[in-house]
Order: C-alpha cells, then sequence, then structure tokens
C-alpha cells in the first residue's frame, strides 16, 4: 500500500486535517499519525473531530495503533451498491485517542479508498 497523503491546518485554528487516497492497493496497514514518546510526550494524545472515509472497492479500517488494535472506524465496499460512503463528525464533543506506546493513528486498507481527518 504506498498511499497518496497531503496534509495541511485549518486557517486560525489548531485544526490539521490529512486526506489520503489509493487506486487497487495491495492489503497492508500504515501509520499515518504518529505520537511522540520521547519522555516529555510520554501520553500523547490525538483528539479526532471529523473522519470520513470513502471506498470504491476492497476495505478501509482506520485506528488507534496501540497494543490493543481494535478498529475505530471501519468501511467495506459492497460492489452491488457503488462506492460507500460514511462521515463520523464529533464537532463540539472530540474523539480523544491516547496511548503510550508511540503508536499514533493506522490503516488497515485494500482496494480503491480514500478519506479525510481533521484532528488536533
Amino acid at each position: 500500500m504506498a498511499l497518496d497523503i497531503t496534509t495541511g491546518s485549518f486557517h486560525g485554528s489548531s485544526w490539521k486535517y490529512l486526506a489520503f487516497k489509493e487506486s487497487g492497493a495491495a492489503a497492508g496497514v500504515q501509520a499515518i499519525l504518529s505520537k511522540i514518546t520521547d519522555g516529555t510526550r510520554s501520553a500523547q494524545r490525538v483528539i479526532v473531530e471529523k473522519v470520513v472515509l470513502s471506498c470504491m472497492s476492497g476495505h478501509i479500517h482506520l485506528f488507534d495503533g496501540s497494543a490493543r488494535a481494535v478498529p475505530t472506524f471501519s468501511l467495506m465496499a459492497d460492489n452491488t451498491v457503488g462506492a460507500l460512503t460514511q462521515c463520523w463528525d464529533f464537532r463540539g464533543e472530540p474523539l480523544e485517542l491516547t496511548n503510550t506506546d508511540g503508536t499514533g493513528l493506522c490503516i488497515s486498507a485494500a482496494g480503491t479508498i480514500s478519506g479525510f481527518v481533521k484532528y488536533g
């Protein structure tokens, strides 16, 4: 899997974004946001306000890459209905991912996928 990733920030805000896409990705797992644990940030957090996933074929799972590795967001393509898109919007009450192992948000995917994550 070799994701095309674009990152940026929202003007006048501490929120950042990450957009990604891949056509015909082979099955794989990749970290897309990393937490730093250099002794000064032993429990760094990732705050997620919005996630949008789209899947033309295959599957896509975003998860907190800690030892528990439980999928947080998942989408499986259904070729009988065409492309699927799912949005999770936590505006006003963002989701907090915290762990101490240094791993951040990871993606497990195959097929033709795209997505967007608004985080802080």
